[in-house]
């Protein structure tokens, strides 16, 4: 074999194992894709869970903001203009946090089962007597697009109990203030 010869199947040689080391890399790559999606799907999750376990926690350490809640939910237009502002953050909150888990979800890193029950409970606080009547004032405050999801689904869960009506504790008398 001549150094022509020899030159050529070494070249060969290098195409086939280059080749190869390509398609390893690949390979290696999508796996490292796939677990990193994996991974932005659990923290996404986690996120959504976090956010709202936040709200809960302050519910539970300022027991004064739960029934500032309790009396939102049933009469926004009984609370006092600082009560009205502070009802107002804790809904928006929540409004906030529904913004954020449909971003997720069209991100595909969330389920639509997660998307669906975070909705719908954000809604349910939109459809009681004082959600109503704040989510006309600030709904502007959101994006188009959650606007539009969350009137979507108060008009189609319209039938259904509201959060009142979810919750035992807060059922009383729906016109009145809770004592």
């Amino acid at each position: 074999m001549d150094l022509m010869s020899t030159a050529q199947l070494l070249g060969n040689f290098g195409e086939f194992f280059g080749a190869i080391a390509v398609v390893v890399t690949l390979g290696y790559l999508a796996a490292q894709i796939r677990q990193n999606t994996r991974a932005s799907q659990a923290d996404a999750i986690q996120s959504v869970i976090e956010s709202h376990r936040a709200t809960l926690r302050l519910t539970v350490e300022h027991p004064d903001i739960n029934d500032l809640a309790n009396r939102g939910y049933h009469s926004y237009g009984a609370l006092s203009d600082s009560e009205k502002f502070r009802f107002s953050s804790f809904v928006i909150d929540f409004g906030m946090q529904a913004q954020a888990t449909m971003e997720l979800f069209n991100r595909g890193l969330i389920s639509s089962d997660d998307y669906d029950v975070w909705i719908g409970f954000v809604a349910s606080i939109l459809r009681t007597p004082g959600g109503a009547m704040l989510w006309k004032e600030v709904q502007h405050y959101f994006t188009l697009s959650i606007r539009d999801v969350l009137n979507e689904r108060i008009a189609a869960d319209k039938e259904e109990p509201d959060f009142i009506g979810n919750v035992s504790y807060l059922q009383g008398d729906r016109g009145t203030q809770l004592d």
